[in-house]
């Protein structure tokens, strides 16, 4: 078992548990109102407020999760086995946003896309940026 910690920045060194969770718990992102994370043996995305409460599944069924980031425009998640790249927007379904990565595992967002590590023969770091209607 492993606990989500908050520690407020400015000078503040105090740990606050915002909830237990799973020790398979991998990749962790926030947006503004939220803290976001997967769990890549029981194959969720999990959220809650970055205040604490309670634990919401935003995605379930997932082929071990395993980075995650976050931005204006939605949540994005990568699976390494097959390497896809899913998202979902706020108030959304989970969507499979590209099939065609051979290993994905670390990510990271911009307000204008999410940056892929990208594990093959050739590596590589890929971007994508969503369209007006889509996470």
């Amino acid at each position: 078992m492993s606990h989500m910690l908050r520690c407020d920045l400015g000078g503040n060194t105090t740990f606050v548990q915002l909830s237990t969770m799973p020790a398979a718990a991998y990749g962790v992102a926030t947006d503004p109102t939220y803290v976001y994370w997967t769990d890549q043996s029981n194959g969720v995305v999990k959220s809650m407020a970055k205040t604490g409460g309670s634990v919401v599944t935003v995605a379930s069924g997932e082929n071990q999760p395993l980075g995650i980031a976050a931005n204006a425009t939605g949540v994005y998640w990568a699976s390494a086995f097959p390497g896809t790249l899913r998202g979902v927007s706020p108030g959304g379904a989970p969507r499979t946003i590209s099939s065609s990565l051979p290993y994905a595992e670390y990510l990271a967002a911009d307000a204008t896309s999410v940056y892929i590590i990208e594990y093959s023969l050739s590596g590589s770091i890929v971007r994508y940026t969503p369209g007006p209607s889509c996470p």
